[in-house]
């Protein structure tokens, strides 16, 4: 009798377990081959979540390999040929090659395939191309299927990728919020529009992971909106395998435009629109300003909120060897091509000094109710000039897809995909693009007009400004997300989220505001 290894494979765990029978199955299939074609089992080798495009990877196929090339062993019997592989590459066609240089034959059910023959040649090699295309195929069906429930705002996935605090029933196809964890992440919003940005604390708030509320934070499901902006990569590029061949992960992926899908599935929601939107607005000022809440919180009250009135670079902070501190434009600490600074204008400010004039203009020109006329009058003027909505979120869209685009460049770098040169001469065009629309945005960023009441009713909070600590001084900032501009110790303006002009300051606001 010939000797033959009985080879099993099953794609997930799932379908390896007790409760399944494909296993077993298997093995039934196998015997019977066997006995019909005289073949003794020596050896079984089974493996549990591997892909058929990643066999080759798993070192039970390498032990299968090692195998062949003994005498003892005249082939390999299994159930299918998929059982065998799916190829993706003509690189995984080395395991056909092996029985092809060992003089092995694969025995499957409706016959041998003895790939030392021309017929075996040609019928092994259409086998694994549609073995492989079998694969691909189902893959494109499944991805459809879920698309058109996620579509009709339908979840196709399991509870664990549920966001936290959403529940899914699968019977009558509805979401709804958890009613434990629901006033926790009312709560977490609450806070973080009063300004408590440090997100490991929130986390601790929800009970999650350090640093998990930030996730929360940006998910439109608390909005009542389910929005799906990424996608599966479901290219060959786009599959992760795991440690020893066994299932990975696909990568995501940014939609374009039009594959984005939103549907309206949770009324009412837990935060409104509005409030949802507002913390939109502190998330991006959070991160471009890279704005910090830290336990031990340092010296300096407006870092991270002013910017160069001349250049409009980002103000840094400077200590220097005495203990004395400063502010400084950063393009003053940078030099263009011919060696000059970019900034010549902003140079070292005395923090107490220019804190001194930012914490009068904080607690006194922000309630002056000649400068919230002024400001309620320019706000009328720029709503009148035509600064739409749909045109600032479709900035923010572009800026999204740049970001994503930079992402993919860099993870095409670590790949091994994209060499040094190439990788920075993209990031460079990327990075002009991404900042050519940040300003644009800054300039049609657009605003509800207030009058000066509810002006006033806004920075009524500031009143008590000289009495509190450093860390509320800085939430009260960071819930507003101002952005003062500064030159020389002159306070030349302010701008603040969803406010798309600049608001006249010190002298400016007598002139503006006659």
């Amino acid at each position: 009798m010939k000797k033959v290894i009985e080879l099993n494979r099953v794609s997930t765990e799932a379908q390896a377990g007790s409760d399944r029978a494909t296993i077993p199955a298997q093995r039934a299939v196998n015997r019977r081959t066997a006995a019909q074609y005289g073949l003794k089992i020596v050896e079984t080798i089974e493996m549990a979540d591997v892909s058929g495009t990643a066999v080759l990877q798993a070192p039970e196929i390498q032990r299968l390999l090692s195998r062949l090339e003994s005498k003892d062993v005249d082939g390999v019997v299994c159930r299918e040929f998929s059982r065998l592989m799916r190829p993706e590459r003509f690189a995984d066609y080395v395991l056909l090659a092996a029985f092809q240089d060992n003089r092995k034959v694969l025995y499957l059910p409706d016959g041998p395939v003895d790939f030392g023959t021309k017929q075996g040649m040609l019928l092994g090699g259409l086998r694994a191309l549609m073995a492989g295309h079998e694969r691909s195929e189902m893959l494109e069906r499944a991805w459809g299927a879920k698309e058109a429930m996620r579509r009709q705002g339908k979840n196709p996935n399991g509870s664990r990728c549920w966001p936290y605090g959403v529940l899914y029933d699968k019977n009558t196809c509805r979401w709804s919020y958890d009613a434990e964890a629901a006033p926790r992440i009312v709560e977490v919003f609450r806070r973080f529009l009063a300004g408590e940005t440090n997100c490991n604390e929130l986390s601790k708030v929800l009970g999650v992971s350090r640093g998990g509320a930030k996730y929360i934070l940006v998910n439109p499901i608390y909005s009542g909106w389910l929005v799906v902006d990424e996608k599966r990569d479901l290219s060959r590029e786009g599959k992760r395998v795991g440690v020893d061949g066994r299932q990975g992960y696909r990568r995501k992926i940014a939609r374009a435009e039009e594959d984005v899908i939103r549907v309206r599935v949770l009324d009412p929601p837990l935060v409104s629109e509005a409030d949802f939107r507002r913390a939109q607005q502190v998330v991006r000022t959070k991160a471009t300003a890279n704005l910090k809440e830290r336990r031990k919180l340092g010296a300096f009250v407006f870092n991270g909120f002013l910017r160069c009135a001349k250049c409009g670079a980002r103000l840094h902070t400077f200590r220097n060897q005495f203990d004395r501190f400063y502010y400084i434009c950063s393009g003053k600490k940078h030099k263009n091509g011919t060696g000059e600074n970019l900034c010549p204008y902003t140079g070292y400010m005395n923090r107490d000094r220019l804190e001194k004039q930012l914490d009068e203009l904080v607690s006194k020109q922000l309630r002056n109710p000649r400068v919230l006329k002024a400001v309620a009058r320019e706000q009328a003027r720029r709503l009148r000039e035509g600064h739409n909505q749909r045109k600032a979120e479709r900035l923010e869209e572009q800026l999204a897809a740049l970001r994503a685009r930079r992402e993919r460049i860099v993870e095409a770098f670590l790949d091994g995909t994209l060499a040094r040169d190439d990788r920075d001469a993209r990031l460079t065009a990327v990075d002009a693009d991404i900042a050519k629309a940040n300003a644009t945005l800054a300039q049609q960023r657009p605003s509800s007009s207030f009058d000066p009441d509810a002006l006033a009713a806004i920075f009524e909070p500031f009143r008590d400004w000289d009495l509190l600590t450093r860390t509320e001084k800085r939430r009260m900032l960071a819930a507003l997300s101002p952005e003062f501009l500064v030159a020389d110790y002159d306070v030349a303006g302010l701008r603040l989220l969803g406010v798309p002009a600049d608001i006249p300051t010190d002298s400016r606001c007598r002139e503006a505001a006659a």
